[in-house]
């Protein structure tokens, strides 16, 4: 069950929403308040689906208002409705957050369907979006920003976890910071557990180099 909160000021539109309500009963629950307080107190109590509202609750000049329920109510998505469609006046509330804009004087039970439908899913995904870019922005500020003490033993280079035990390095950086580590030997160790190599590597750059400068 669907269920939405209709917000109109105008006594005569109200049983025209209602009337196109009726086609879907058993579907779609209708609430109906004439203010943005009142709406907001009853939201409160009982969150709908979908708010459904009449353009003239609004300020014309200050949109403002409506960012009351993108702050308090985000997962539940805006449909407008307006006695004189003007272009101008939808694309002001649909840059602000609103889900659609649409003509009374035009609007059918299917139309108001498909708007609802579509606003839910709309809104879904809107949220999803919003989810996934703060979880980057989470992981972006813990990699940049790690914690300002990190218990290292002195000896084995070990890192002490939130729980007392310890593991090296790699490991808890790959947990933390979700990078992944590759091995190789650096020069200095090279020289301590290999020198063998390490001596036919010195031996071996020193020629390619001059063989490059020979060239040259």
């Amino acid at each position: 069950m669907t269920s939405v909160l209709y917000i109109d000021k105008n006594p005569i539109n109200i049983p025209i929403i209602q009337e196109m309500f009726l086609e879907f009963k058993g579907r779609i629950t209708l609430h109906v308040e004439n203010e943005i307080s009142s709406s907001l107190v009853f939201l409160e109590k009982d969150r709908q689906d979908v708010i459904l509202f009449n353009q003239n609750i609004l300020n014309k000049d200050d949109l403002s208002e409506l960012e009351v329920f993108f702050v308090k109510f985000p997962e539940i998505p805006l449909i407008a409705l307006s006695n004189i469609y003007n272009l101008s006046d939808a694309l002001k509330i649909i840059k602000k957050g609103v889900q659609d804009y649409l003509d009374i004087n035009r609007c059918n039970p299917d139309i108001l369907i498909n708007s609802i439908l579509f606003a839910i899913e709309r809104n879904k995904i809107k949220i999803t979006h919003n989810n996934l870019n703060n979880d980057a922005d989470k992981t972006i500020v813990n990699v940049k920003n790690p914690e300002e003490f990190v218990p290292i033993c002195t000896n084995c280079k070990k890192i002490r976890n939130e729980d007392d035990t310890w593991e090296r390095v790699e490991f808890y950086i790959n947990k933390h910071y979700e990078s992944k580590f590759t091995h190789g030997v650096c020069p200095d160790c090279l020289e301590k557990l290999y020198p063998n190599v390490h001596q036919k590597q010195k031996k071996f750059k020193p020629a390619i180099i001059h063989k490059k400068h020979k060239d040259k």
